[in-house]
């Protein structure tokens, strides 16, 4: 399998519902502590703040929890996970 492929194929299984739902899980935990520990503050005193920074908040948890994921999978199994037809095992 050449680089180009394998980076395809990886980022299909990283788009895989499993790891999807598990990152945006992740994502969302991660990213409330993140924003009350960083941004808390600023909301009880009502100072501004940076919205671009909140919204990094939950993508970075995401991001990494997708790779993370996906990278466990195919070390597990030796290849890039792809969604299961109903009916194979």
């Amino acid at each position: 399998m050449g680089r180009l492929s394998l980076v395809l194929a990886l980022a299909r299984s990283a788009l895989t519902p499993p790891i999807v739902t598990e990152a945006l899980k992740t994502g969302l935990f991660v990213g409330l502590i993140l924003n009350l520990i960083n941004h808390g503050e600023a909301v009880l005193n009502g100072d501004d703040f940076s919205w671009g920074n909140v919204v990094l908040d939950f993508i970075v948890p995401f991001c990494v929890s997708a790779y993370s994921g996906t990278r466990g999978a195919y070390t597990a199994c030796g290849s890039p996970v792809t969604e299961q037809k109903p009916g194979v095992s």
